[in-house]
């Protein structure tokens, strides 16, 4: 309890990003998600930041093959680092499928016809766009990642590359519980 309490307040005072560039857009997507179907933030992250990765990984795919090796211990294929990138995207999605996170926008509610009203909404508010820092979303690019958030599943059926660990097992036990009471409380509010 204690280093998810510690992860936790790491998470949300800043101190892993003092000093560094710093990409709030995945953040920013989603909110459009929350806006529209009411989805807890952390469900709709579980949707977007997967297809934003995608989008992004071109420009930076070493970033990316980083992650996939130091986060999931994929193997470095540095003759086609991008592969490596693709496959810790996967492991990431693959690992909030197991914590029972939504995968795609239909799973958190949402339909591909409401794509275009989500962007336009977003145009609405100030500094609307672009947004990120990592990589400068235009319209364009917003709407080609929820399409993304979207198609998901069409463009690859899920499955698990490896048995989870006791700790992530707990964890996605306390994010399930968490989510529930979400639901739970959203619910009651009518």
């Amino acid at each position: 309890h204690a280093d998810l309490m510690w992860a936790g307040m790491l998470a949300h005072n800043n101190s892993c990003g003092i000093g560094r560039d710093q990409d709030w857009a995945s953040h920013q997507i989603e909110h459009e998600l929350s806006a529209f179907y009411d989805c807890a933030h952390g469900a709709g992250l579980a949707v977007v930041m997967p297809a934003w990765m995608e989008y992004v990984c071109g420009h930076d795919v070493m970033r990316f093959a980083r992650f996939a090796v130091n986060v999931f211990g994929c193997e470095m294929d540095f003759a086609h680092p991008e592969r490596t990138a693709q496959a810790g995207i996967r492991r990431l999605r693959d690992f909030f499928r197991t914590l029972g996170m939504p995968a795609t926008l239909e799973e958190v509610g949402g339909r591909a016809e409401d794509i275009p009203a989500m962007v336009a909404h977003r145009c609405e508010k100030p500094n609307g766009f672009p947004f990120g820092g990592f990589v400068k979303i235009q319209e364009v690019d917003m709407e080609a990642i929820l399409r993304r958030c979207a198609n998901c599943l069409r463009r690859r059926k899920f499955h698990l590359e490896q048995q989870n660990s006791p700790k992530e097992r707990f964890l996605g036990g306390v994010f399930r519980w968490f989510i529930t009471l979400r639901i739970r409380h959203t619910s009651s509010r009518g």
